[in-house]
Parts: structure tokens; C-alpha cells; sequence
């Protein structure tokens, strides 16, 4: 349990943030912000028990730096509850992110995995092109997202909004 962030990684290259456990935080379960070559494998945000919420905002939240891998980890919501009060994944002017084989679900009844997008990525990829639009990064190309499942049963959702979200 914390007022904010579980877990926050800011301006640091070559982290990896590996099986960790997160529930009841107030803001981002994980949040990498500015930050390069960054590992974040085998975590579970929100235990999917009876009033566990995972993170009040994002699960994992990332904002720029270049070379973000989510792989592996585990968003849920317990009984009346989210494993994340916005979006499961949301990475936001990362070049080059990767995003597979992550499970963003519900696990009980009236629960959601994620109350918005399950997987939202905005001007995220390697940038293309050159001239101008590569000086600013306005063309960006090549993010993956693969193998990610947004799981949702009977009165519970995966995600309230889109599953994955990719702009």
C-alpha cells in the first residue's frame, strides 16, 4: 500500500522490474518515465480478490525515453474492484515500445481489469522518415503489441473502454 506510485523508475537506463507484486496504491502501479532500455516482466498489479484494487490510475504507465518491453504481467480486478482505475498499459512518446503476452482481466463479480482502455499506446514506435517530421518525431512506425489478452466474463470486464488502444 502507498500514496502514490508503486513502483516509479524516472531517467534511469537498463532497469529491469521483475516479479513484483502491487496492490492498494493510489496512482500508477508501475510508472517508468524518461527512462531507456527498460525491462518490466512478470509483475501483477491487484491480487483479483474481494475489494484488491491494483493501481488508482494506470498499471503500468510509461512516458518517454525509448525501448520500453512490458512482457508477462498481470492487471486484475478482484470483486468490486480494478486492477486499474484508467488503463491496464499505458505508454505514451516511447520509441521503439514493445507490449506482448501481457493478461489485463476481471476476477470477480461487478470487477474490471482496466475501468478505460486495456492497452493504450499514443505516438509510441521507432521514428520514420526524415527531414522535419524526424527532427520532431511527428511519423513514428514499428510499435509491437502481440500476444496480450483483455479477459472479461459475465458482469466483469476485461477493459470499460477499448481493449487495445494504438494512435
Amino acid at each position: 500500500d502507498t500514496g502514490e506510485d508503486g513502483i516509479d523508475v524516472r531517467s534511469t537506463n537498463n532497469a529491469q522490474i521483475k516479479n513484483n507484486t502491487i496492490e492498494n496504491v493510489d496512482e500508477h502501479g508501475i510508472r517508468v518515465e524518461g527512462s531507456n532500455d527498460v525491462l518490466v516482466q512478470l509483475n501483477t498489479i491487484g491480487k483479483g480478490t474481494l475489494g484488491s484494487v491494483g493501481a488508482g490510475i494506470d498499471g503500468i504507465n510509461v512516458l518517454g525515453g525509448r525501448k520500453v518491453v512490458i512482457d508477462q504481467n498481470v492487471i486484475q480486478g478482484g470483486t468490486g474492484t480494478a486492477g486499474a482505475g484508467r488503463d491496464g498499459i499505458h505508454v505514451e512518446d516511447n520509441r521503439e515500445a514493445v507490449i506482448t503476452n501481457n493478461t489485463i482481466k476481471a476476477s470477480g463479480l461487478l470487477s474490471a481489469g482496466a475501468i478505460h482502455d486495456g492497452i493504450y499506446v499514443d505516438n509510441s514506435g521507432a521514428i520514420i522518415g526524415g527531414g522535419f517530421d524526424a527532427i520532431l518525431g511527428q511519423v513514428r512506425d514499428g510499435v509491437i503489441v502481440t500476444g496480450n489478452k483483455i479477459l472479461s466474463s459475465g458482469l466483469a470486464l476485461g477493459a470499460g473502454h477499448d481493449g487495445i488502444f494504438v494512435k
